[in-house]
C-alpha cells in the first residue's frame, strides 16, 4: 500500500471525519435542514445582487441573510457540523504544511 493510501485511511477512519460525516448524511437527509439551506443561498444571491447593483435596499437584504443564517446556525446539528468541519480543515491544512515542509527540505537538499 502507497504512503498516500496509508494516509487517506487513516484520514477517513479518524473519530472526527467519521462523526462528520454521520452529521452531514442527517443534515442532507433532513428536509428541514435542506430548505432553510436553500434560503440561505437564496437570500445571499440577492443580497449580492443589490450590493453589486448598489440598491438602497442592500443593508436591508444583508441584515435579511444573516438572520436567515443565524437561524440556520443555531440547529445543535449544524453547530457541531460546523465545529467538526472547521477541526477537520485545520488538521488537513496542518497535513498540507507538513508535506510541502518536507518537499521543500528536500528540494533544497539537492
Amino acid at each position: 500500500m502507497k504512503t498516500l493510501d496509508i494516509l487517506i485511511d487513516a484520514l477517513k477512519n479518524q473519530e472526527d471525519v467519521q462523526a462528520f460525516r454521520r452529521l452531514e448524511a442527517a443534515i442532507l437527509e433532513n428536509e428541514t435542514y435542506q430548505a432553510q439551506y436553500k434560503q440561505v443561498i437564496e437570500k445571499q444571491k440577492t443580497m449580492v445582487q443589490k450590493r453589486e447593483m448598489g440598491a438602497p435596499d442592500y443593508k436591508a437584504a444583508k441584515a435579511d441573510y444573516e438572520q436567515t443564517l443565524q437561524h440556520l446556525k443555531d440547529s445543535p446539528v449544524v453547530i457541531q457540523y460546523l465545529s467538526l468541519l472547521s477541526d477537520i480543515n485545520e488538521e488537513l491544512q496542518m497535513i498540507i504544511r507538513m508535506i510541502n515542509d518536507e518537499i521543500n527540505a528536500d528540494l533544497s537538499d539537492e
